[in-house]
């Protein structure tokens, strides 16, 4: 809606039907800046060492300022990317990619000031202090299976924390440091001499399916009696003020 108001009543312009089609890249690219801040808020803990020990100010100084880079630098080449749209001779696609660079803007903006607000108000005021597979807590009613996996499954779930026990690592955090980064590790040299094969083979596969053409790329259909016309005259006929002799 922001960005709608700023095209169609700051910058005077109508809304079209492409222009709809932004609503499920946004919803795409508006999840991702959010897990980004809400991720680093979750790290704090782990990662911010003595910066984030004391007061919920310093964690959240330590969560922005790890997110802000990253949200910036992806909505900068998200918009760059639209912009580069916007030297397109054609009106609809032109009018899209400027307003898919305004709604991703508008979109870093709500996520930089109004999502980070709202992390800050769910810790403090809205989440309560059940623990995993409580009455309340995290997994009930809405995430059933938590609830049940906490319960049946506590050895791959991972146990509830006493009180003022440190934060757990989740399970997801713990399989990329631990598995996955042994097997990349191990397997380095492997992988990148997999994926630098791969890349020549590709290279050298459209190398050789280049083709030189035989002749012009036509104008439009040659089905139609106008464009065999504008073919003829073009081939027999010179633009240039030179005639052509043709045997």
């Amino acid at each position: 809606p922001v960005a709608m108001s700023l095209w169609t009543v700051i910058c005077r312009q109508q809304i079209q039907f492409f222009q709809m089609l932004t609503v499920y890249m946004i919803l795409g690219i508006g999840a991702d800046d959010a897990f980004i801040l809400n991720d680093a808020w979750i790290q704090a803990p782990f990662m911010g060492g003595e910066e984030v020990e004391g007061h919920w100010t310093w964690r959240f100084a330590w969560a922005y300022k790890r997110s802000f880079k990253a949200m910036a630098v992806t909505t900068a080449t998200t918009c760059g990317s639209f912009l580069i749209g916007a030297c397109s001779p054609l009106p609809q696609v032109r009018d899209f990619c400027i307003f898919a660079a305004v709604v991703v803007f508008v979109d870093w903006v709500f996520c930089e000031t109004f999502f980070a607000s709202a992390i800050v108000v769910n810790e403090r005021f809205l989440k309560c202090g059940c623990g995993k597979g409580e009455c309340c807590g995290p997994g009930c009613c809405c995430g059933l299976w938590r609830c049940c996996a906490a319960t049946f499954c506590k050895s791959r779930y991972g146990e509830t924390p006493p009180p003022g026990a440190p934060p757990q690592k989740r399970a997801m955090e713990r399989w990329f440091e631990g598995p996955l980064f042994r097997v990349l590790f191990k397997g380095r040299l492997g992988f990148v001499a997999f994926w630098l094969l791969l890349i020549v083979g590709m290279c050298v596969n459209a190398g050789m399916s280049l083709r030189t053409a035989s002749k012009a790329n036509p104008i439009g259909k040659e089905s139609l009696d106008v464009i065999r016309g504008a073919e003829i005259l073009r081939g027999e006929f010179s633009l240039d003020g030179v005639p052509k002799i043709s045997m």
